[in-house]
């Protein structure tokens, strides 16, 4: 697990960033080595998303306000799973004591 991979960015233009990067997961993809890359969604935004080209899959954990009971929720959104069928709909999920647990059954179209 590599957390975060914006504390690294500083200073890099989205050039620099977007070839750093893909020679990092190449690199790792090279050695066999599956990892999970956390990337502040600050981060993301100032490089456009172009990490999202280089990667395997992408996960956006988010917060939102629940519209039907006004709660505040935890939901992800998969935006993208090579080779997987992936939900169109937010999953809602839970940190629980064995970390991430999905809280409804995922739905797919």
């Amino acid at each position: 697990i590599i957390d975060n991979l914006g504390s690294h960015t500083g200073n890099l233009t989205p050039y620099e960033f977007r070839n750093r990067f893909d020679f990092f997961v190449y690199e790792l993809k090279k050695r066999n080595i599956t990892s999970l890359i956390i990337l502040d969604s600050a981060t993301a935004r100032e490089f456009n998303e172009i990490a999202l080209f280089s990667v395997y899959g992408a996960i956006n954990l988010i917060k939102r306000e629940n519209p039907y009971t006004g709660r505040r929720e935890r939901v992800m959104d998969i935006i993208k799973m090579r080779s997987t069928r992936t939900p169109v709909d937010f999953v809602p999920y839970r940190i629980g004591e064995n970390g991430i647990e999905i809280i409804e059954k995922v739905k797919y179209e």
